[in-house]
């Protein structure tokens, strides 16, 4: 019985990795291997990377520069994710030594989020802009460390973090990417650590979004990939307050398999 339940979600999987997708233009993609293999394979991945790091390179360093001219939207993000990490910190005994902040920007969340709950912090972004801005904007002594690298690369300090949050920024990853970076920073957690993602998702179907680089996943494929990179989801609830037009953001508090 053991057996077939595995056959059937590693089968669920692979269908679900068929499911069709589209970009801003109207193209329509009948997988998500095809739309990397026509965004990707063809140019090479780090074109991929290049364009998305520019992009946000010539933003401003400004909370709607970041958030995509909605800055209406920090308010409900930082009490909504407060209140996630609460719940960790409560329900599954969440410590608040240490954290890592993966694609920080210049540290909104950081400064707004994580500084009033964390002793220690660290940041990583692939845009070096950002990474020399954070320490005057995020202006706490708590700040230690500003990796500029991108996740597709980054690989932290082992068994150095209670927490590692990762937010609005694994859109930006190759699902091949994506999976290899929560394996390797699932090494970065402490015994007993917990990383939280927060990320836009769909209901179905996947899409591309060429003027910043990014891809909205499903939100079932989103947590399949979580699960196959040796995460087991303990925690999920959406984001609340947002405007009816913006896609539906979910927040996954996670510990290793």
């Amino acid at each position: 019985m053991q057996t077939a339940l595995k056959r059937y979600a590693r089968n669920f999987r692979l269908m679900e990795k068929k499911v069709f997708g589209y970009d801003g233009s109207g193209k329509v993609f009948q997988s998500i291997e095809e739309m990397w293999q026509n965004e990707c394979e063809s140019i090479g991945e780090e074109w991929w990377y290049n364009m998305g790091n520019q992009y946000w390179a010539e933003r401003e360093l400004t909370i709607s520069g970041i958030l995509g001219d909605l800055p209406e939207c920090h308010i409900p993000d930082i009490s909504d994710s407060r209140k996630f990490l609460h719940k960790l910190a409560r329900d599954h005994n969440l410590q608040k030594n240490t954290v890592l902040d993966c694609g920080a920007g210049f540290g909104r969340v950081t400064k707004y989020l994580l500084v009033p709950e964390f002793s220690s912090i660290d940041i990583v972004d692939q845009c070096a802009k950002y990474m020399d801005a954070a320490p005057s904007y995020v202006d706490s002594p708590k700040l230690k460390n500003c990796f500029a690298e991108g996740l597709q690369t980054f690989a932290p300090e082992e068994g150095k973090y209670d927490c590692i949050w990762v937010q609005w920024v694994l859109s930006h990853l190759t699902d091949k990417d994506l999976k290899s970076f929560l394996e390797r920073i699932k090494v970065g957690l402490k015994q007993g650590g917990l990383l939280a993602i927060k990320e836009n998702t769909k209901k179905s179907g996947f899409m591309l979004h060429r003027e910043d680089w990014s891809v909205t996943r499903p939100e079932h494929y989103l947590k399949s990939i979580i699960e196959e990179s040796g995460f087991r989801v303990v925690e999920e609830a959406y984001q609340t307050n947002f405007p009816s037009d913006t896609f539906k953001v979910k927040m996954f508090g996670c510990v290793p398999s």
